[in-house]
């Protein structure tokens, strides 16, 4: 959308989870890429939620997450597992200390 000028701001993803894109073209976008990003989210989380798998033939072979590999679902209009991704993102981040905050 926009030339991916937003990113993937925060809940642009329940559009495609509750397969509603129809609804939130201002942010989704519109044609086929969106519809078929909404088919293979949904179809996934439903999947998930029924027995705790995500996989279903809409999507590639998703594996377990372990912590050597890392594997996480991006889902795109061509979806594709990646291990460790964003790796360099992740590391700068786990090097910031941690505060608690009590309220």
């Amino acid at each position: 959308m926009d030339g991916g000028k937003w990113g993937s701001p925060h809940s642009l993803d329940l559009a495609f989870v509750f397969d509603n894109v129809a609804l939130s073209e201002s942010m989704a976008g519109t044609g086929p890429g969106p519809q078929h990003m909404a088919d293979q989210m949904s179809a996934a989380w439903l999947a998930f939620a029924r027995g705790g798998n995500p996989n279903t033939p809409a999507i590639p072979a998703w594996p377990p997450f372990t912590p050597a590999e890392r594997a996480t679902m991006v889902f795109d209009t061509t979806s594709r597992v990646e291990n460790d991704f964003r790796r360099e993102e992740r590391t700068l981040l786990a090097g910031l200390p941690l505060y608690r905050v009590i309220r």
